[in-house]
């Protein structure tokens, strides 16, 4: 499936939070409980990064963070409704490029609870780290 990437702004908050609430919500209460004030704050830094468009119309937000030896996926989220087409095989195979083109491993971190975790597998992400903190227990660090 084809997409086009737009740079987030501010008009887009209300979709980048409906989006987060609709994908993460019950994934997070159940590894470690929501709290919303954090969330929100998750959600805010996504403003940085872009939304994904099918025909013109905002489906999803892929946010990355330079950690210097690595480019890190910190958010890649599609709508309900627009997952299982393709759409999330393409955005990784996207990551990739760009990680390649960096001279970059990929890596992000996913919740063990997370569907996404096989599509990563399947692209040959391992898991790298484990998260032993009480807080972050569930989470698992992936590398490409």
């Amino acid at each position: 499936m084809e997409f086009q990437l737009r740079q987030a702004n501010k008009d887009d908050w209300d979709f980048i939070w409906s989006l987060r609430v609709v994908t993460m919500k019950d994934m997070i209460a159940q590894s470690y409980g929501w709290d919303e004030n954090i969330q929100r704050s998750y959600a805010q830094e996504s403003l940085t990064g872009k939304l994904i468009l099918v025909y013109g119309v905002a489906v999803g937000v892929i946010t990355f963070s330079d950690w210097g030896e690595q480019l890190h996926l910190t958010w890649l989220a599609i709508v309900p409704q627009m997952q299982r087409q393709g759409l999330g095989s393409n955005l990784i195979q996207y990551c990739q490029q760009q990680a390649t083109k960096l001279g970059k491993p990929l890596t992000l971190q996913v919740l063990r609870n997370n569907p996404a975790v096989s599509l990563y597998r399947r692209f040959g992400f391992e898991i790298s780290e484990q998260n032993t903190s009480d807080k972050c227990k569930d989470a698992r660090l992936m590398r490409w």
